[in-house]
């Protein structure tokens, strides 16, 4: 179980491309799940970075909604920071993938 909530962790990402770090911070007692299949096609284009699947938190409902994973073009000299679920007191929480600069 362990390892499937690491690999969770590692694998789930945004599809957002540039992701806010001002949402607000909604706690989970356990991590969603990931989906049953992931499936990664063909990159359409040379250096394109896969964004894998990810949970994003819809407000109006109240809970996280899955989003696919697809393909981008990098803009500029970054990475992609996949999101993944940090333990906080009483629980879980999300923290969304994002770009980060190479220094």
């Amino acid at each position: 179980m362990k390892k499937v909530i690491l690999l969770t962790i590692i694998f789930i990402s945004s599809v957002l491309f540039f992701s806010s770090t001002s949402q607000a911070q909604v706690v989970l007692t356990k991590p969603t799940p990931p989906p049953a299949v992931i499936v990664k096609p063909a990159a359409p284009f040379p250096h394109a970075v896969w964004i894998e699947p990810e949970w994003r938190w819809d407000a109006p409902t109240r809970t996280y909604v899955y989003l696919p994973g697809h393909w981008v073009k990098p803009h500029g000299e970054v990475i992609w920071v996949p999101g993944h679920w940090i333990s906080v007191p009483g629980g879980y929480t999300w923290v969304a993938g994002h770009w980060r600069r190479l220094k």
